[in-house]
């Protein structure tokens, strides 16, 4: 699924904004003008950082994102059924407040009818209650009602009356999910690239890094594959479990060394004052976690070192190279076959912070044309840029310049959302005037026309 709005309320520079999304967006403009501040927004949503008191605009006493995602897959569907609009998209505000903290809502297409709510149903758990409206049929006719069978009956009259219903489009009060706490990457997975960013950090086996995640998948099909690497991890448990006073199934351990019974009787020894009893006990290690954080990469361009002895410029094009061995993995990952509620999203997310960084002109369009064919993978990019290199006519619907109107007002978002062109042909005579002058790319950076 993609994102297709964002709007932003009371968030550092931005009073009110919205923007409309493509697969790939690019998002610039003058500096210090909110171009950061939209990207954090999305990283607040997604729960990659939370806000503090400086986040809130002018001192206001709340803020929040919404977002509309839209063409859900089969999976999305299913765990996010309650909230699909009759568009089947999907609309989820992040509210964060000095007074209730931070809580996700989803916005319901709710029924007019005040007895179809969901929250009402605890009005109608008795039997001369329930005889004004039409549930009465859906409940057995003898017994204690319960809140249950209210709500039960309010979705069974709602599947087979659909079409007689009218609905109105309402943020839900409660909780989305109807969970205070919503799990960290249900909406999807995020990857941040900010302007400043070590390779080391992308190469890491030892945290959530692009390259972690692509070599953890590497390892968990070999697991399952590799007969060798299976037995290796058994004969490890076996092991260990040898040098253990108690085996698995609870039973004593006949073969332990005795060079460790000695050890635990002497320290008992000592500890007689205390009248404790001292027990040494292994834990079998995680063998693809031991594999996974011994792992380190090196780069030979003639002379091999580690990523952090070559040059920005390469380790920036590593870390676009990653990005997409990322993105083919999880293109041959998407399964709609295994559908199961309230499974997180397999969409990805890329927010990346000016792209050219340290990149010469070539390398900077190797990089843009790299992340276009990545949008659409089932992956949505967004860029903030302020390089021209990174404009494109056909891609003049994902331009959006973020432009600051003043202190009051805050940052404001301006894009095109509309088709310019009557047809290809007129298209192709702009293109041909573009291409003869590219410094024109560059009045999309400047402040005023003249």
């Amino acid at each position: 699924m993609y994102i297709k709005t964002l709007k932003i309320n009371n968030w550092r520079s931005i009073k009110n904004a919205e923007v409309t999304l493509n697969e790939i967006m690019l998002l610039i403009g003058q500096n210090n003008h909110g171009k950061s501040n939209i990207l954090s927004a999305f990283l607040f949503f997604f729960g990659e950082i939370k806000p503090e008191i400086l986040d809130y605009h002018k001192g206001s006493n709340s803020l929040y994102v919404e977002a509309t995602f839209t063409e859900l897959n089969a999976q999305d569907k299913i765990t996010f059924k309650k909230y699909l609009a009759s568009d089947f998209s999907l609309t989820v505000r992040k509210t964060s407040s000095n007074e209730n903290g931070i809580q996700y809502s989803g916005y319901c297409e709710l029924p007019d009818d005040e007895w179809l709510l969901e929250e009402n149903a605890s009005k109608y758990t008795t039997r001369e209650s329930i005889q004004w409206v039409p549930l009465q049929s859906y409940i057995p006719e003898t017994g204690r009602i319960s809140r249950q069978m209210i709500l039960d009956a309010q979705t069974k009259y709602i599947e087979d009356n659909f079409s007689k219903i009218t609905y109105t489009r309402k943020l839900e009060a409660g909780a989305f999910l109807g969970q205070k706490n919503i799990a960290k990457g249900i909406f999807g997975e995020v990857f941040y690239i900010p302007s400043v960013r070590n390779a080391s950090d992308e190469l890491s086996a030892k945290n959530n890094s692009v390259f972690s995640q692509i070599y953890s998948k590497i390892l968990s099909n070999f697991s399952q594959k590799n007969e060798e690497y299976n037995n290796a991890k058994e004969k490890m448990i076996n092991l260990v479990q040898r040098l253990n006073k108690k085996l698995l199934d609870g039973s004593d351990n006949m073969e332990r060394p005795e060079e460790l019974r000695s050890f635990e009787n002497d320290l008992d020894e000592e500890m007689k004052f205390w009248e404790t009893k001292i027990d040494v006990e292994i834990s079998p290690p995680d063998i693809d976690d031991a594999l996974r954080t011994s792992t380190t990469v090196w780069v030979d361009d003639g002379f091999r070192t580690d990523i952090n002895r070559k040059g920005h410029g390469l380790q920036r094009s590593l870390i676009f190279g990653l990005i997409k061995v990322l993105a083919k993995s999880k293109l041959m990952d998407i399964q709609d076959n295994d559908l199961t509620p309230r499974q997180s999203s397999k969409s990805s997310f890329f927010i990346i912070e000016e792209p050219e960084l340290y990149l010469h002109p070539q390398a900077q369009r190797q990089a843009f044309d790299s992340l276009r064919k990545l949008a659409g993978i089932n992956s949505q990019v967004i860029l903030c840029t302020h390089s021209s290199t990174f404009l494109d006519l056909n891609l003049y619907k994902s331009i959006c310049i973020v432009k600051k109107m003043s202190d009051e007002e805050g940052t404001k978002c301006f894009q095109n959302t509309t088709d310019l062109f009557i047809d290809s042909d007129e298209r192709d005579k702009f293109n041909i005037a573009y291409w003869i002058n590219p410094d024109r790319a560059e009045l999309f950076f400047a402040k005023k026309l003249f």
